[in-house]
């Protein structure tokens, strides 16, 4: 067996310098790296990123589940809303806010899907490493409202309003009396004027998927949710009868107030056999009586006219009418556009007017 050959003390010192600079250099790398990862962590950003992280690990926050308590579970299960929440919570991103930041502390505002859902503040904390300072947060605060969404709607109240398929009861009305605009001249002398009903559903979270049915459970339109539509109800038979009087007591009406013939106790009693007695267009019409007297019109003639609306309000019928009349006066001839609404009533199957506004 051969000897063998021993290291030679040359041999021997360059293994141990090499030992020791690998060693230097492990020491400087870790320091390095910890240098290096104390500023990363005393970065400000860095602190937000960090919080971020453990919002998205940690899923739905105390904040969270205040806001689901708020939900309506009858439109949106509370399952559903906090599979919906959580996922807002997931990508989350942050923007500082330098308005609101000052030297002793920074803020951050979160947010999902460039919605804006709260803010961290920032201060220094009594964590340092290598001079450096590491941020804690401060406070937080958080607003999902940008997630929740809720329906309002004003319908008649015969119709059915669904939100997310689920019907909203009464305890959904928020107003029982919703006066429709095109009515409004009438609300001071009746009572029994239809109105609207306002709903206003729970919040939930995400779109809505809103439908409305009417009185006959016949789905309607979004674009027809106006009054023009709600009112358009009258039965082709009675909106011809109804037609038929108000050509007539437009005629009539015309007449009395150009009273060209300059005799207006004739022209007063003309259109009160028209008009409902003790009603307020007799008493509109008795107070206009007396300034008829000095009119100046030589002729009064309608040269175009049109029904815009008949409806039917159940105690009353609704006449939206627009006219056209060609007058000459002192002044000339001159056309002037009029449009007229007007309520009639059925006495014992007689028509008779009972009230009217200019618009």
């Amino acid at each position: 067996m051969s000897k063998r050959k021993k290291m030679s003390s040359f041999r021997k010192g360059l293994l141990i310098y090499i030992g020791i600079f690998v060693l230097i250099a492990v020491i400087a790398l870790s320091v390095l790296y910890g240098f290096l990862h104390a500023y990363e962590q005393s970065r400000p950003d860095t602190a937000v990123l960090n919080y971020i992280s453990v919002l998205e690990q940690n899923g739905l926050t105390e904040e969270g589940e205040k806001a689901l308590a708020e939900l309506d579970e009858n439109l949106q299960s509370r399952e559903e809303s906090m599979e919906l929440l959580s996922a807002k919570m997931q990508a989350l991103t942050c923007r500082k806010d330098s308005k609101r930041s000052s030297q002793g502390e920074l803020f951050y505002n979160l947010y999902s899907d460039d919605q804006c859902i709260g803010y961290v503040g920032l201060k220094n904390s009594d964590k340092t490493a290598f001079g450096f300072t590491f941020y804690e947060v401060a406070e937080e605060e958080f607003d999902f409202s940008a997630f929740t969404n809720s329906v309002t709607r004003t319908i008649p109240a015969d119709y059915q309003l669904f939100v997310n398929g689920q019907r909203l009861d009464e305890s959904y009305i928020t107003d029982e009396e919703v006066k429709y605009e095109t009515l409004s001249g009438f609300y001071e002398h009746y009572d029994n004027i239809p109105t609207l009903v306002s709903y206003e559903s729970g919040k939930f979270i995400g779109d809505a998927q809103v439908t409305i049915k009417d009185a006959d459970g016949s789905e309607v339109a979004e674009e027809n949710l106006n009054e023009a539509y709600y009112l358009n109800n009258c039965h082709e038979d009675t909106a011809s009868r109804i037609s038929d009087f108000a050509d007539d007591f437009i005629d009539r009406y015309v007449f009395f107030c150009a009273n060209t013939n300059k005799n207006e106790y004739a022209n007063y009693d003309y259109l009160l056999g028209l008009v409902k007695p003790d009603s307020p267009l007799q008493d509109r019409m008795y107070n206009a009586f007396w300034a008829f007297g000095y009119t100046t019109v030589y002729s009064c003639d309608i040269v175009s006219r049109n029904i815009n609306l008949i409806s039917d309000l159940g105690d009353y019928y609704l006449v939206d009418y627009s006219y056209t009349t060609e007058t000459v006066s002192n002044g000339g001839s001159a056309l002037e556009d009029s449009n007229v609404r007007f309520l009639i009533s059925d006495n014992d199957g007689t028509l008779l007017a009972e009230a009217i506004y200019n618009y």
